[in-house]
């Protein structure tokens, strides 16, 4: 799926990806801004990955300077599924990623990729929020960037372990 930033305009997509018992599901989306311009893209994505489902969404950022760009994720996993997310955020003059996810069933695991590049006056923003709930649960998020100039970023992880998730990691 592509996200193209077309002047002047919020370019937005809600996307409900649906893994059902066993499916396996790959997603790439790519963010960029093809023609000069100004203006926000965005995308508002909610995974839900059934029993022993296997998710694994790339979105990649590419926007100029002159782009806003909003990117929020919101991941369900019953037992035994498995979600990976790679972020590459490379573009935008101001970048805001954030991620919510409950791992409702046992067994269930999430595996976050950050990757970032922060230059002139750009800012990146990043929330991870991650509930374990089942049991013998594991998560993994790992952030890896650059920033030169005067470029800022701001990095916010919280991993809850919910009362009776017993053996999660």
């Amino acid at each position: 799926m592509q996200i193209a930033g077309i002047d002047a305009g919020a370019n937005v997509v809600a996307l409900d990806l649906v893994a059902h018992e066993g499916a396996t599901l790959d997603v790439a989306i790519v963010v960029d801004s093809p023609v000069a311009g100004t203006g926000l893209t965005g995308s508002s994505i909610r995974i839900f990955a059934a029993e022993g489902a296997h998710v694994t969404v790339r979105r990649v950022q590419t926007l100029d300077d002159s782009w806003i760009a909003l990117d929020d994720t919101g991941l369900f996993l019953d037992e035994g599924a498995r979600v990976n997310v790679q972020h590459t955020v490379l573009g935008a003059g101001a970048s805001a990623t954030g991620l919510a996810g409950d791992l409702l069933g046992d067994t269930a695991k999430v595996t976050i990729d950050t990757d970032y590049l922060g230059a002139r006056e750009q800012m990146r923003d990043f929330n991870y929020e991650l509930r374990h709930r089942g049991r013998k649960t594991e998560c993994e998020i790992d952030a890896n960037g650059v920033l030169t100039g005067t470029s800022k970023k701001v990095y916010r992880g919280t991993i809850d372990l919910v009362h009776g998730c017993k053996g999660a990691t």
